[in-house]
């Protein structure tokens, strides 16, 4: 389109009279034994349209598919990373951190590469554009990149200020997104304490945060346009200027000139979006990277010996010691779970009870000491292959927005529906047959919709899915009442010698069926035996025994009430 209107007033002048760029494309009409007639010409142009279009087209497809493999490889690599992370990095990583690098991070740092490919593609095109306006008139296509060049060095300070609005925005985000997943997380205790304006407040300072950070960041963008349309402008009239005054450029040559710049304009300043683009967003790049190399810093270790499919000895610590810092944790314990044991770990909070139970999952290592399975050292044993044989509950054991059947699948995908039935059964789960849509029923996020009791007799039935070695209940009945209690307690005791347990809890009513019991207190191993011989030695054990029969018989109505 831009030699529309010089070849047409070149046929009408004639062909051999022409010169310049016009020239050139007669000569390769010549070449190509193209007649240069109205008809031809108009062919030619339609085409090389057509063709432009296809191309445009086929780099879309290519650099949509790009950016968004992009963006979904940096979620896939950043989650595989984290997870393949320990246990400690979790420890030290906010939540609303990790999450909203898979999720906001991410989708930012598409944008990044999305606006880096797009100022490529633009550069291209004004390399093109510039070639060809090269071709009508060097003199003013010279001055006018000159002076394109010197308006963006005088802009430079401006547009490197989005890489910093950027950042704040990036950060800011993160801040909003973290505070709102604490929010929500912790709306139960927000509604039930009054405290939902505090937490407001809270909230509200965060996204004014982020509300200022954006504006300046757009407002730096505007600046920006604001200030190169009329400069740039400005120049190509003194380009126009001096090419009519002292150059005698032609007047059909500054007409295509112009049309040239009509279509280049737009793409420079689409260049400078694109860059404030790539550096408003890079920053979020950055988060992901920093977080990517901290989760492999504190990456797992992986290898090792594979462990068998059934314990055969048993679970063995000998002497560990394990720290928070300078805050021993637990010290100089040594521990016997035999194979097919029902071994509990009793104490107050904070005695390091369920440090203990990270330490033989494999989550935590000993600073000194060692955790023995079949007698081999879990500092050798591949830890994948030791995990997939244990079945572990927690005291707040997490179920996903799914169904039933899917949650008691996920470490046995390939189990079928009498295999679920088996292990529903053995946790005392049945009730999931009563429900209006049984196994296929959705539990809501993190098992709303199910009581206490049913969220944990659930959880338990999915440890047994997987028909683990090793089963460990970290606190798993100790935010429940007495009933959902005794039923997992008799699930438990019906497991014994079947399955190898270690039962952590406070509930020492919880352990009675236990062939062997450590009583810890201040990270230490004072008591051990079985529930009657700690009962009957007037010890540590024994007081706490007292304590909770008492609390038990002042629970629980008098007759003559």
């Amino acid at each position: 389109m831009t030699l529309l209107v010089p070849l047409l007033q070149a046929l009408d002048t004639g062909a051999e009279a022409s010169s310049g760029a016009e020239g050139l494309v007669f000569d390769l009409f010549a070449r190509l034994g193209i007649p240069p007639t109205v008809e031809a010409m108009l062919v030619v142009v339609f085409a090389i349209v057509v063709a432009q279009a296809a191309m445009t087209l086929l780099f879309n497809r290519s650099m949509f598919s790009s950016v968004t493999r992009f963006e979904a490889r940096q979620r896939t690599e950043l989650l595989e990373r984290m997870l393949g992370a320990k246990w400690e990095f979790f420890l030290s990583t906010k939540i609303g951190r990790t999450v909203t690098s898979l999720t906001v991070d991410a989708t930012q740092a598409g944008d990044a590469f999305f606006y880096l490919v797009q100022l490529f593609a633009a550069t291209l095109t004004v390399v093109v554009y510039a070639s060809v306006a090269l071709w009508i008139s060097w003199q003013m296509t010279l001055l006018v990149l000159v002076g394109l060049g010197g308006l963006a060095l005088a802009l430079r300070g401006i547009i490197a200020r989005s890489a910093d609005y950027g950042r704040q925005v990036t950060e800011a985000n993160a801040e909003v997104q973290s505070d709102a997943f604490e929010e929500l997380s912790a709306a139960k205790l927000l509604k039930s304490t009054a405290t939902e304006p505090a937490a407001l407040r809270r909230f509200t300072l965060e996204v004014d945060t982020l509300a200022r950070a954006k504006y300046l960041n757009g407002m730096n963008t505007a600046l920006v346009r604001a200030l190169f349309d009329p400069l740039s402008v400005g120049l190509l009239c003194v380009g126009i200027y001096l090419a009519v005054t002292r150059f005698s450029v032609p007047l059909a040559a500054i007409i295509v000139f112009l049309f040239m710049f009509y279509r280049i304009a737009p793409r420079i300043t689409a260049m400078q979006t694109y860059l404030q683009g790539v550096l408003s967003f890079a920053p979020a790049l950055e988060r992901i990277r920093d977080l990517g190399e901290e989760a492999l810093r504190l990456a797992e270790r992986t290898g090792g010996e594979p462990v068998a499919e059934r314990l055969h000895s048993g679970v063995r610590l000998e002497g560990v010691d394990f720290s928070h810092g300078d805050t021993p944790i637990v010290t100089d314990v040594s521990i016997d779970v035999p194979a097919g044991a029902f071994v509990g770990l009793v104490g107050p909070s904070g005695a390091g009870k369920s440090t203990l139970a990270d330490l033989v999952l494999g989550l935590i290592e000993p600073a000194a000491g060692r955790v023995l399975v079949d007698g081999h050292d879990l500092a050798s044993t591949d830890l994948e292959s030791w995990r997939s044989r244990v079945g572990y509950v927690a005291q707040e054991s997490v179920l996903f927005h799914t169904t039933i059947a899917e949650n008691l699948r996920l470490a046995a995908p390939e189990a079928d529906d009498e295999r679920l039935r088996a292990a529903l059964t053995a946790a005392s789960a049945e009730f999931v047959y009563e429900l209006p849509d049984g196994i296929d029923t959705v539990v809501g996020d993190r098992g709303a919709r199910l009581s206490g009791g049913q969220r944990q007799r659930i959880a338990l039935a999915r440890a047994l899915v997987a028909e683990p070695t090793l089963l460990v209940l970290d606190e798993a009945t100790s935010a429940l009442d007495a009933e959902s209690d005794e039923r997992i307690q008799a699930a438990v005791d019906a497991l014994a010698g079947s399955v190898t347990v270690i039962f952590v809890t406070h509930r020492l009513a919880s352990v009675r069926a236990a062939q062997r019991i450590y009583y810890l207190e201040g990270g230490r191993v004072l008591e051990q035996g079985s529930f009657e011989e700690l009962s009957s030695a007037g010890g540590r054990f024994a007081h706490m025994v007292e304590l909770q029969q008492r609390s038990s018989s002042l629970d629980t109505p008098s007759e003559h009430a």
